[in-house]
């Protein structure tokens, strides 16, 4: 489709969305007083004492707009469900990336509006200074809210006609969330506290790179004639993390401090760390994902479990491999049984059993059963896995970043932590997008066959 046809029917669809809300005005108040009951909350909950308002208010303030936004997004698609009217608007001759820009740019002002009422509230019920700060406050806000709403639209859409939408569409974006919510807090906290914007720089990049990787797969979901584009944006999601994969290793090793104890060895910690962490998020998402489908029997949810299985056992694989590289030079040995590594060597089990189960059962209802089965008990070890350095005598050093408290890193090997953390966000959105579509089309392929 041209490009003026898909703007124009994008805005058609947008400016319907935008005109419904407006005029019931029943969305946008309650949202607003959602938004204000959230920071009354966070008032009282908070001790005055133990942190200053500078400190606390960047969290508040975007704590308030995951949940407002959520709420926001739920209803994207929530207006078209009554009297059959998605149906109508799917059988419209537009190209389906129509219909999402337009709930893109509907969802975008919303959240905006939202995003408006709520900076006067924190600065006021909170006393943080904002107005000198205002330009590059509102970059950020912008950065952030153009990522994540463009994957909430999108996971939106994806469970609009599921029968738990309303719990479904949290449970998916929210791991998506993390990372663009942890760089605007990070930046929002430093603009807060009058430092450079020499220090924001390096977040708004990652913000902006998160926003063109998402609204780049964004459109080829709808639609099942569109897998084989789908393929290719995830191969292209692929590539960018590949690339930024060398640059994390560049930064690490020309630009962040070695550390005093373990000397070079400690660089595979930005590798590692940010594998193991999708290993288990993988698996937590299989899980999920197995939960939904035993009740909805809903064959997208099948598949991407099987997707994430596959990418999570590469990660798990990863994790297993580079941990005995840091090992020798610093315990002496490529190997011990601690506690740790063999429950992170079960988890690369369970997921080859996983995956050894969806190849052995042939009816499609069944393996899809028993694999969600699996799947399940698999995201149930996890917890265990994660928390077995608290739990046994470990050798294996204890959580210096996802811990209680603050990451006890310096500065520089924080950031180069993140950015690896982004990267390998990148790495399994784009290794899940193609490993999707292949089993959509081989899927295909088998029923007309």
């Amino acid at each position: 489709m041209r490009s003026p046809d898909l703007l124009r029917h994008a805005w058609t669809v947008a400016s319907k969305d935008l005109l419904v809300e407006f005029r019931s005005r029943t969305a946008i108040l309650s949202v607003a007083v959602f938004v204000v009951l959230v920071l009354v909350v966070f008032n009282f909950g908070r001790d005055a004492t133990a942190v200053s308002n500078v400190d606390l208010a960047p969290s508040i303030l975007w704590v308030t707009f995951t949940f407002a936004a959520i709420l926001a997004l739920n209803r994207a698609f929530q207006l078209e469900l009554e009297n059959q009217a998605l149906e109508g608007l799917l059988l419209a001759p537009i190209d389906r990336s129509s219909i999402y820009l337009g709930k893109l740019i509907a969802n975008l002002v919303f959240v905006s509006t939202i995003e408006v009422i709520g900076v006067p509230l924190v600065a006021l019920f909170f006393n943080v200074p904002v107005i000198q700060y205002l330009g590059p406050l509102v970059l950020t806000i912008a950065l952030a809210t153009v990522g994540f709403v463009a994957i909430g639209t999108l996971f939106s859409a994806m469970t609009v006609r599921t029968r738990f939408a309303e719990l479904l569409l949290p449970v998916l974006l929210l791991p998506f969330m993390i990372l663009p919510l942890s760089w605007a807090v990070l930046a929002t906290g430093r603009l807060l506290a009058g430092r450079p914007l020499s220090e924001i720089a390096g977040w708004l990049n990652m913000l902006a790179v998160y926003d063109f990787v998402f609204h780049s797969c964004g459109p080829s979901f709808p639609g099942d004639g569109e897998r084989m584009r789908m393929l290719q944006v995830g191969r292209w999601i692929t590539a960018v993390g590949l690339v930024l994969l060398a640059g994390v290793y560049v930064r690490a090793l020309a630009y962040t401090p070695v550390e005093a104890s373990q000397g070079l060895a400690q660089k595979i910690f930005y590798l590692h760390v940010p594998a193991a962490i999708w290993a288990e998020t993988a698996m937590v998402l299989v899980g999920l994902a197995s939960v939904f489908y035993l009740f909805t029997k809903d064959q997208r949810l099948d598949r991407f479990a099987a997707a994430s299985a596959e990418v999570g056992t590469i990660f798990c694989a990863i994790v297993l491999t580079s941990g005995p590289i840091w090992g020798k030079p610093i315990w002496g040995t490529w190997w011990t049984w601690d506690a740790r590594l063999t429950s992170t060597l079960f988890l690369f089990l369970l997921y080859a059993g996983y995956l050894l189960l969806r190849s052995a059962v042939t009816d499609p209802g069944a393996r899809a059963r028993f694999s969600a089965v699996l799947g399940i008990c698999g995201m149930c070890e996890v917890p265990f896995i994660h928390l077995s350095v608290y739990m046994f005598p470990t050798l294996h050093p204890m959580p210096i970043v996802l811990q209680p408290g603050r990451p006890k890193l310096p500065g520089s090997m924080l950031a180069t932590w993140l950015f690896s953390l982004g990267v390998f966000t990148l790495l399994y959105v784009g290794f899940v997008v193609q490993r999707y579509a292949l089993s959509y089309l081989r899927e295909q392929r088998e029923s007309h066959a």
